[in-house]
């Protein structure tokens, strides 16, 4: 959280090679028990695809350009990571649930709740 307010809208970023495709990676963590998702939750692939259009088409610009988590809009994937710590590559086995948690556990409603959120979930 601290790295992030300290280097927010200047992090450096990690490209991803190969990108990481949104939509499946929400949909196969959603198939763990970890994400705790029930069937009142709701169909998985229309969480998967809510998910997936917040993140890369409502909100991927803003999360480009502050924090660094790049997304290309036509192929739905997340290109890059922001470099929180120098050389320090975040867990890839927990990207699934990162992307998750960052749909549904960030307040978009308002701008310091958006930054506070994110920088969290980072």
């Amino acid at each position: 959280y601290q790295s992030c307010l300290r280097r927010f809208g200047d992090l450096d970023r990690i490209v991803l090679q190969p990108a990481a495709p949104v939509r499946s990676l929400v949909r196969a963590t959603l198939d763990c028990p970890e994400a705790g998702w029930s069937e009142e939750d709701g169909d998985k692939e229309d969480i998967a695809e809510y998910v997936t259009n917040l993140l890369v088409h409502e909100k991927g610009e803003m999360l480009s350009i502050y924090f660094a988590l790049t997304f290309d809009p036509a192929t739905e994937t997340l290109t890059t990571l922001p470099e929180l710590l120098d050389n320090l590559l975040p867990p890839l086995p927990l990207l699934g649930m990162f992307l998750l948690r960052l749909a549904i556990q960030v307040d978009w409603t308002s701008e310091e709740g958006c930054f506070a959120t994110v920088a969290t979930e980072l």
